[in-house]
């Protein structure tokens, strides 16, 4: 049995730590071929960006990290996160309200009701937009019926 995992790799003194943020089963084994795919464009990517800057003395390894899809720097896609009208989808205006620095700092997350007060929509309509946003890895429930991005956990 093959899992996706979403976290955090850590490593200090030595030692990596895995924060997993959430695990599903896979159920469609064609997301191994994409995740390889992935990589390989994440590396051709990065070494791309360390050719291209050699006046720079050293380069960050914390590049940033595109929340819909877990994994570093790949370039965005030009619809990405928009309806055809120009308009940001919900997800996205979630994962806004989520970065926002007054929540950022907030430990326990944002409530879902203050996330749909703050956007004007129902909660069967948020939670749909919750649901696909963690099961793409973008958040995570810190308790209950509170979310944190992973970004800022």
């Amino acid at each position: 049995m093959y899992v996706c995992l979403h976290g955090h790799l850590k490593g200090s003194q030595g030692k990596r730590t895995l924060n997993v943020f959430s695990s599903r089963p896979l159920n469609d084994f064609n997301e191994i071929a994409s995740h390889f795919i992935d990589c390989i464009c994440v590396h051709l990517y990065n070494t791309r960006i360390r050719t291209s800057v050699p006046n720079q003395q050293s380069m960050n390894n914390s590049l940033p990290i595109n929340p819909t899809r877990g994994h570093q720097a790949a370039p965005p896609s030009q619809f990405s996160g928009q309806h055809n009208n120009g308009q940001k989808s919900v997800e996205d205006m979630i994962l806004d309200i989520l970065h926002l620095p007054s929540n950022r700092a907030k430990e326990e997350g944002v409530s879902r009701d203050l996330i749909a007060q703050h956007l004007g929509i129902p909660l069967d309509k948020l939670m749909l937009s919750i649901k696909k946003l963690i099961e793409e890895g973008a958040i995570y429930e810190a308790v209950t019926d509170h979310y944190k991005s992973i970004i800022n956990g």
